[in-house]
């Protein structure tokens, strides 16, 4: 197994009062290098940093910045006009406090230039948020274009937004779905029904659950009448994830709890289409969590468990590959800034492994982390003969693996490393890519013996 290893980059530090709540990785001002967005909630503005000289670092001053609503709280990176491309991430969606008010930022193409049309608003809520809400990109519903959400936790309205960029560049749509319980707190989007569609998973702390909403490929796309409920099992759950723990090809289930534990639940599946969940895991986090992530970051194909904690530490969990419950290691701790508010992987080195970015309100940094863990050995000698074709492709792809290799499964991402959709290769090599975004992207074949990534155009 690869050793786990991450490294501090770069300590950024932010302008005085700028209290950063959230951070986006795009390639700003097209000169195919990495910049950084962040939600300056404290200047009410979004900043935008410049790629420094040293690979997954940023320049320390802004070279533009976005006047945003009041107390930005979230953002990311996406393609608002529907481009051809799947790695054009340059326009800007930001949430603020202020009633929830959603802003789109259309970057203006401009060589050499972080320039963006005004923004257009919407209102998510006429109460406004009480916590804090992330913005989540992904692709939500059946089209090939990226959609928004994010959770609502208004008195009076309260529960999941879907946000769909129009084609106009200006306009967003917005669905929403009001919950009949509890506030939630946070959310993940993962395949949990096994119908290969993104559901949605709300935090709900009064009613010490999460609530699964199933994704059912048509509108509505989620609603309370469509959902089980999973139990926190601890006191005052506060933030989830979801990925495939066990290796069973299904969305297994992390909560943090405020007891300063993150309790891991296997999702099996019964003839009959019910739900049942395993003896619990309790990973004591010495302090309360306040977001968890369920991510490969060494390429075996395994998620680790990641969580940034209310104490200022970042707590990586490797899954070593054997049977749950023994199948995470004993933490690699990072120590973060004061109040660290938000955690987001991207590649921000450019050697296609996942980094760690995490905004920090108390002491106005960014902190970067870079992914030094060694790829696996087993690649070249297992899966380095395998191919896959046609490149470039239109709706199919072939895989041609060497005799005796294990199942595979096909992880296709985007440049930025967003899930584009997840399937397992047929004993007929053939890979379904109609549904997928035109252009660049990148397809992730693993098994529990190694993973190996092709690049491929998709047309």
């Amino acid at each position: 197994m690869p050793p786990l290893s991450f490294q501090p980059i770069q300590t950024l530090q932010l302008p005085a009062g700028s209290m950063p709540s959230d951070v986006a990785i795009g390639d700003f001002d097209h000169d195919g290098r990495p910049d950084l967005a962040v939600a300056e909630r404290g200047l009410n503005r979004v900043g935008l940093y410049r790629s420094g000289p040293t690979a997954g670092s940023f320049l320390s001053a802004p070279m533009a910045t976005v006047a945003t609503g009041t107390a930005p709280v979230s953002l990311v990176a996406v393609p608002l006009d529907r481009q051809t491309t799947a790695n054009e991430s340059d326009d800007l969606v930001v949430l603020s406090a202020d009633q929830a008010h959603l802003q789109t930022f259309v970057n203006a193409h401009t060589p050499g230039q972080a320039a963006f049309a005004a923004g257009r608003f919407s209102y998510l809520s006429a109460t406004g948020l009480f916590t804090r809400p992330r913005l989540h990109a992904a692709y939500i519903d059946t089209d090939p274009h990226i959609d928004v959400a994010t959770i609502k936790d208004s008195f009076q309205n309260a529960g999941l937004s879907t946000v769909t960029p129009f084609a106009t560049r200006t306009h967003v749509s917005i669905g929403t779905v009001t919950t009949t319980v509890g506030l939630p707190t946070d959310m993940a989007l993962a395949d949990i029904s096994g119908q290969g569609r993104l559901d949605a998973l709300l935090v709900q702390p009064l009613q010490g659950n999460v609530l699964v909403m199933f994704n059912p490929g048509q509108t509505p796309l989620y609603s309370t009448g469509r959902s089980i409920s999973i139990p926190a099992l601890g006191p005052s759950p506060t933030c989830v994830a979801a990925g495939d723990v066990d290796g069973d090809g299904r969305a297994d289930v992390a909560i943090g709890n405020a007891a300063s534990e993150v309790v891991l639940q296997l999702i099996t599946y019964t003839l009959q289409g019910g739900f049942l969940f395993s003896t619990p895991l309790r990973v004591a986090t010495g302090a309360a969590p306040r977001q968890v992530l369920l991510q490969d970051l060494t390429g075996d194909g395994r998620p680790e468990l990641v969580v940034l904690t209310a104490a200022g530490q970042l707590r990586v969990y490797r899954h070593n590959g054997g049977a749950y419950p023994a199948c995470f290691e004993a933490p690699q701790l990072l120590p973060t800034g004061l109040d660290p508010t938000s955690l987001r992987l991207a590649d921000v080195d450019g050697d296609n492994r996942p980094d760690l970015l995490v905004a920090c309100a108390g002491d106005h940094t960014v902190r970067v982390y870079g992914n030094t863990t060694q790829p696996l050995a087993a690649k070249s000698a297992h899966l380095a003969a395998l191919t896959l074709y046609p490149n470039p492709a239109t709706d199919r792809l072939r895989v041609q693996v060497p005799a005796g290799t294990e199942p595979l499964t096909a992880t296709f991402t985007d440049a930025l490393g967003r899930v584009l959709g997840t399937q397992t290769v047929p004993p007929s090599g053939e890979l379904h890519a109609g549904q997928l975004p035109r252009g660049l992207c990148f397809v992730r074949l693993h098994n529990g013996l190694g993973s190996i990534t092709r690049r491929v155009v998709l047309r």
